[in-house]
């Protein structure tokens, strides 16, 4: 919950096994759950959800960030998942609009799980983040997959799409999807990877393959300023990182997204970050980070510059 109010992410509650929920149990899971909701995200309202009808307008409001839904499910008494699924599919992010998933913004995909089937090669899955993409698109519309363990890209093709396992013909931002792709080149696709149009990586050096970054966060480990590395995740991968400074002001000059004011105890700073071991991946200023120290969270924010 403090990672979604760092980051100004919505959240949604499910509590499942409500059949063998006893009155006095469930009152005081609501009285706990309530109350760190209450901690960490004090702005939203909280609402128990009992009918499907206000799904849209309910869903609209969680992606703003107005409101904190809560669903009580069983799946012996087949409760409750109306609800849920009516919002879920109507959740899109609140900066997901035509624009964006327009065919004249770059297309760019990000690859959370990876599988091969021997009718039909690699298949990859994950969430359209910009832009829009066909199967067996134009080829002047170059795309290419990456970064490998060197940093490089190769040339892809995306021969078919599914979404919501149903074959279709395009995927556009917001939407979850799986494509099978062709590599040019011989490479081994990873989570973590990513699918974009070859010209996003021509952008002004914005968007790049680095090793070493500035990135604004809000500090959740009293122990953080002892320490020399921590786990950093970004998108769905993650990598050993090295800190290389810490900063007590965020700089202005930076064009740093802003953290979001959160209620609990912690502390905005700059820091520079060097990933272990050569390890280079795909960045871009505005890019959201988790970092951790073992099992403790040690920090979350957004990636302010490349270096």
């Amino acid at each position: 919950m403090r990672i979604a109010s760092v980051l100004g992410m919505p959240l949604v509650v499910a509590i499942s096994k409500m059949d063998m929920a006893t009155k006095a149990g469930f009152g005081i899971l609501m009285h706990d759950l309530l109350g760190a909701l209450a901690e960490t995200v004090p702005n939203r309202s909280k609402c128990i959800v009992t009918s499907a009808n206000a799904g849209e307008s309910l869903a609209q409001d969680m992606m703003g960030l107005t409101v904190v839904p809560i669903f009580t499910t069983s799946a012996v008494r087949t409760l409750g998942f109306k609800e849920l699924t009516t919002v879920l599919a109507n959740a899109r992010p609140a900066n997901t609009d035509s624009s964006r998933a327009s065919t004249d913004r770059p297309f760019e995909f990000h690859v959370e799980h990876t599988y091969s089937f021997d009718a039909v090669g690699t298949v990859v899955t994950g969430w359209v983040h910009a832009g829009m993409v066909s199967s067996g698109m134009d080829q002047e519309k170059k795309l290419v997959i990456g970064p490998d363990s060197s940093g490089r890209f190769t040339g892809v093709d995306i021969t078919s799409i599914h979404t919501l396992r149903i074959p279709t013909e395009t995927a556009e931002a917001g939407s979850s999807a799986a494509l099978a792709i062709h590599p040019h080149t011989q490479t081994a696709v990873t989570k973590g990877m990513v699918i974009i149009d070859a010209k996003y990586l021509g952008d002004n050096g914005k968007r790049r393959v680095s090793d070493e970054f500035i990135a604004q966060v809000a500090v959740l480990d009293p122990d953080f300023s002892t320490l020399h590395s921590v786990v950093v995740h970004i998108r769905c991968a993650y990598r050993m990182a090295r800190i290389v400074e810490i900063i007590d002001e965020p700089a202005d000059n930076l064009g740093a997204n802003e953290l979001s004011s959160a209620p609990f105890s912690c502390y905005n700073v700059l820091v520079r970050l060097k990933f272990d071991d050569g390890v280079r991946d795909y960045m871009h200023p505005g890019m959201p980070i988790v970092a951790r120290d073992g099992q403790n969270l040690t920090f979350a924010g957004h990636i302010v510059d490349l270096l």
